[in-house]
């Protein structure tokens, strides 16, 4: 009985470490490359994403490989490309630049995680990575000469529609910069003639992945006034009247070829520093320097580019010598199409700024990007473009995107907002 006992005993034994040999030898061969994937989200088309973001959808902690190979299956036949390569061709056919480790997502990929075990084994899985437009395209208008995104109060003058005053565009913006120009339907009033009043105008568009944008303009329709009369082209223009005494020193001052300053007047003035001005000694009112302090400084801040003061104050006599220089150079009839006649200039308040862009001059600043971002961006600072393009009739002077007047960000905005030059706001007040 104890024989048979020890032989089952023995039995048992050796079937235990059969199978305890055999599952270690089982365990021993297997292929040693496994990987978890954290869950996979759905990307956004049409931005770019890092090559290592394709790395970090694996759970470290629960996988185990030798070596790893991130690889895209680009057809049939397993057909693959490494990252780099294929963002390389996909950069070049979408005509955007390529970015080091940067994959562009311009659509559904089916990605190839190749690993080597440590017996040297390989283990193929695919992996979709799913991508989907949800960015809305944006609506643009301009008004005045003045682009914009944000709707703001529009005020057009009897007989004449939306249309005739401001243009819409919409664009689609992908892969940071690049941008397609898609269509914007308007809503009827736009091309229609409107009564004197309050009126509403609505805009959409919708891009090809059905994102839809709106913008709902609020227009005034204001009767004709015959108030601002438009300058004569004559080389002789009377002065109507001389600025009140209790407005000289006053930032909402209306100074033009209509009306003057005394000869002997000068604003308290303050220097403008050295960094802000294309050389020392330029000067003008306090609040206007720390005014334009804060511009230049915020134009670098979010675009990097830079600008300065050329022309600030000047006095009655320096105002005369220029102009009577440009007469005995251009003649008095086209002198007076850009250059104020002695005690008619805003450079006299202190007031004014005229701008040049690094590297640029006073009549180029209108082509540069400096001007596009003040021209959008200067009454956030209590600035006006003050001699606006199609308004010569209106202003007495031709265009002059880089004449920057100092009134207030209360008024500038508003000003801004109106599309108006400084004489047509006074006669809506």
């Amino acid at each position: 009985m104890r024989k048979k006992t020890k032989r089952l005993l023995i039995l048992v034994t050796s079937a235990v470490l059969i199978a305890l040999f055999t599952t270690f030898f089982l365990w021993n061969r297997r292929p040693r490359a496994h990987v978890s994937f954290r869950d996979l989200e759905t990307y956004e088309r049409y931005e770019f994403i890092s090559e290592q973001s394709f790395y970090d959808l694996i759970d470290e902690s629960k996988s185990y490989y030798k070596d790893l190979t991130i690889l895209v299956d680009v057809g049939s036949d397993k057909e693959y490309e490494s990252l780099e390569t294929y963002s390389k061709k996909l950069s070049t056919e979408l005509g955007i630049e390529y970015k080091d480790d940067m994959v562009p997502l311009y659509k559904d990929m089916n990605l190839i995680y190749m690993m080597i075990g440590n017996d040297d084994a390989s283990v193929e899985i695919p992996v979709e990575i799913k991508t989907q437009d949800t960015t809305a395209p944006k609506i643009f208008y301009t008004f005045n000469q003045t682009e914009h995104e944000e709707a703001t109060d529009i005020v057009i003058s009897e007989g004449s529609t939306v249309k005739d005053n401001l243009a819409v565009s919409a664009k689609d913006y992908f892969f940071g910069d690049y941008v397609q120009d898609i269509s914007v339907t308007a809503s009827e009033s736009y091309t229609e003639i409107l009564d004197i009043g309050e009126h509403s105008v609505d805009f959409t568009a919708v891009d090809e992945g059905g994102n839809e944008a709106s913008l709902n303009l609020k227009i005034s329709v204001k009767k004709k006034v015959n108030k601002a009369e438009p300058f004569s082209e004559a080389v002789d223009i009377p002065t109507t009247s001389l600025v009140p005494e209790s407005m000289l020193n006053d930032e909402q001052i209306l100074v033009n070829r209509k009306n003057s300053l005394p000869k002997d007047f000068e604003p308290v003035l303050a220097t403008i520093p050295e960094k802000y001005a294309v050389s020392s000694g330029y000067r003008a009112t306090a609040n206007t320097v720390n005014a334009f302090e804060k511009l230049a400084d915020t134009m670098v801040k979010e675009t990097g580019l830079k600008m300065y003061v050329t022309s600030s104050y000047r006095s009655y006599d320096y105002q005369s010598q220029l102009y009577n220089g440009y007469v005995a150079k251009h003649g008095q009839k086209e002198a007076d199409r850009f250059s104020a006649k002695p005690g008619h200039s805003e450079h006299q308040t202190g007031l004014a700024l005229d701008l040049v862009a690094e590297g640029g001059t006073m009549m180029t600043f209108g082509e540069t990007p400096q001007s596009k971002w003040v021209s959008q961006n200067a009454h956030r600072f209590g600035f006006i473009i003050r001699y606006l393009e199609g308004k010569e009739d209106i202003t007495g002077y031709m265009a002059e995107p880089w004449h920057l007047r100092y009134i207030g960000m209360e008024t500038a905005t508003k000003i801004y907002n109106l599309g108006l030059t400084y004489e047509e706001y006074l006669e809506l007040e």
